[in-house]
């Protein structure tokens, strides 16, 4: 756990600090990093992790508030959104792709290798094989999927991982990106990462809820513009990409917006992982 100082953030009546949990991902730079900022005068215990593991800490009632993956919030149910603050993409997104040694459409029954830090990204990728081909295939999750050798037939990689493979994997595989996949099927914006709160949490603390929230939205609006110039510099760092790949990066193949057609693009993306059965597989 680390305690992060945040401006006129209010603590809890008992006196705790509200948990916060933030994606580990470079997607989540420009949310993250002015957070971070000495600006902000109070405080809150902060947890950085995958998406996956900010579920379970979810799950277990160990955070009250922050990021997660959209298919957690779906599933669940009962959580309170940050309103106008995703992670989303209305296009081509980088981060979340699929390379396969053989046509999208022979993927029935295919082994793939897929990522243990991510529900939404796994079940769109079910999503569109079933939808478009009709294909079922085998999943196995991996830390960091690959396809050296000939265990798999396809990887899903996301993130970082996804931002490096696009130029250290085979340019000879079958590449997919799932963000354009989603945008040429459906017309809408894929939404990956919410914000929200538990509810009960919501319900107690409803200034700190409202505090948080317009703390995070202030910090996306600041990382791409006054903070934006350290976001990059960040973004580098972790991916060794040049700057003018992590500047497309944020400013064209993501956003963080929310819109009505962001929630039109989620509300068919719940409808389809339910038509699916994919609800109650895993967060």
């Amino acid at each position: 756990m680390l305690v992060v100082p945040e401006k006129s953030l209010p603590q809890h009546h008992d006196g705790a600090l509200p948990r916060l949990g933030q994606i580990n991902f470079v997607n989540s730079l420009p949310v993250v990093l002015p957070m971070m900022d000495n600006e902000w005068q109070t405080r809150a215990e902060v947890t950085y992790a995958t998406p996956a593991a900010l579920n379970a800490a979810f799950e277990r009632n160990e955070l009250d508030v922050g990021a997660m993956s959209s298919f957690y919030f779906l599933q669940n149910g009962t959580l309170r959104l940050v309103d106008d603050l995703s992670i989303s993409s209305d296009g081509a997104v980088a981060s979340v792709m699929c390379y396969s040694k053989v046509p999208l459409s022979r993927l029935d029954g295919a082994r793939i290798a897929v990522p243990t830090s991510s529900a939404t990204s796994i079940n769109l990728l079910l999503v569109l094989l079933r939808e478009i081909f009709g294909a079922v295939p085998q999943l196995t999750g991996c830390h960091e999927p690959s396809l050296v050798g000939g265990d798999f037939e396809a990887a899903l990689v996301i993130g970082d991982q996804a931002l490096q493979a696009e130029t250290s994997w085979d340019r000879q595989l079958i590449r997919a990106d799932l963000g354009e996949w989603w945008r040429i099927n459906t017309g809408l914006p894929m939404v990956f990462g919410l914000w929200a709160g538990r509810e009960a949490w919501v319900l107690e603390h409803p200034e700190s809820f409202a505090a948080i929230s317009q703390h995070l939205k202030h910090a996306a609006a600041s990382g791409l513009t006054t903070k934006f110039a350290a976001v990059l510099a960040e973004g580098c760092r972790r991916t060794g990409m040049p700057e003018a790949r992590i500047k497309k990066y944020f400013t064209q193949d993501l956003n963080y917006r929310l819109s009505e057609r962001h929630h039109e693009g989620l509300q068919l993306y719940a409808e389809l992982c339910r038509k699916h059965g994919l609800f109650g597989a895993g967060a």
